[in-house]
């Protein structure tokens, strides 16, 4: 799909000081038409370097793999980089290749560490979690379907502050059963126990369950509706219930960054730093709790 900004975020990202490449598994004649419908006649100039045919995760994991360069022709010339001079003479005969592997890359873009690369890919697989793992490349990873989440989170954010609510009024009569529970207990521990009490305590006990089965189901009804709106049978693509899917735990362990399209690049200066939010344990969350209940009194 043509977009406006592809052409402007590659010049941005240039014009910043940053090298672009384009690694793509499709050979080059192919990525020659989707190139020039997406950017014009011209589209090598938005490129430092293009990689066609480049077999991944193959390319991002047997560093024997040998690296040509594509000819004007269409026909293919075999590339050495050996020589300390070997990447720059390859380059000015032309910047288009096909095959090799990572080491070809780092060695034409001139790299000390994997670290200084971002990978922009859309399959958590060939293109994220080898580059990070094995190479340590970082990684934005390109989800289509986030915009259409994040437009549901906000449609359903009356429904998903109504769960949050019925999780906590759930929560409160859990605790007042609790300690329903332990008055029982009590009282059966005496030597005589107070029938009358007993009778008191079982009615309330009894009056928590039925609050209990009550705001269960307004809570069932709550999430079904809120499940629905993302899809019908698979919910919210993140979440699994009200925990992080395996999908969404995938992202935060392989992926830096992950945007709807690469083309939100284009709000990002050159030397934009991104910084990741604090990982929360559970005993973390619940000493904030407690210190913000503190504050609050």
């Amino acid at each position: 799909m043509q977009s406006p900004d592809l052409a402007s975020m590659l010049t941005q990202l240039r014009l910043s000081g940053k090298q672009v490449f384009l690694l793509t598994n499709s050979l080059f004649d192919y990525t020659q038409v989707v190139c020039t419908y997406l950017l014009g006649d011209d589209w090598q100039d938005y490129f430092d370097i293009v990689i066609c045919g480049a077999r991944k995760p193959g390319f991002l994991l047997d560093p024997y793999l040998p690296l040509f360069q594509v000819q004007p022709d269409g026909s293919l010339i075999n590339v050495e980089l050996g020589t300390a001079d070997g990447p720059a003479k390859a380059l000015a005969a032309g910047k288009v290749f096909q095959g090799g592997n990572w080491n070809h890359l780092h060695r034409m873009l001139r790299l000390p560490t994997g670290s200084q690369l971002l990978y922009v890919g859309d399959h958590m697989y060939s293109d994220i979690l080898r580059s990070k793992r094995t190479l340590g490349w970082r990684t934005l990873l390109i989800v289509p379907e986030l915009l259409d989440e994040v437009d549901q989170l906000e449609q359903s954010e009356d429904v998903r502050a109504l769960t949050s609510s019925l999780r906590a009024q759930r929560a409160e009569i859990d605790s007042k059963m609790r300690v329903a529970q332990l008055q029982r207990l009590k009282l059966l521990q005496q030597d005589e126990p107070s029938e009358h009490q007993l009778i008191a305590v079982d009615a309330e006990h009894a009056d928590l369950e039925e609050q209990q089965r009550e705001l269960s189901r307004r809570l069932s009804d709550a999430l079904e509706e809120t499940h629905a709106g993302f899809h019908p049978q698979w919910g919210q693509l993140f979440k699994a219930g009200h925990q992080n899917s395996r999908w969404a735990q995938q992202v935060q362990d392989y992926a830096c960054l992950y945007t709807s399209h690469a083309t939100n690049l284009v709000y990002a200066t050159g030397n934009t730093t991104f910084r990741a939010l604090t990982d929360l344990m559970p005993h973390d969350r619940a000493v904030g709790a407690s210190t913000a209940d503190a504050d609050a009194d």
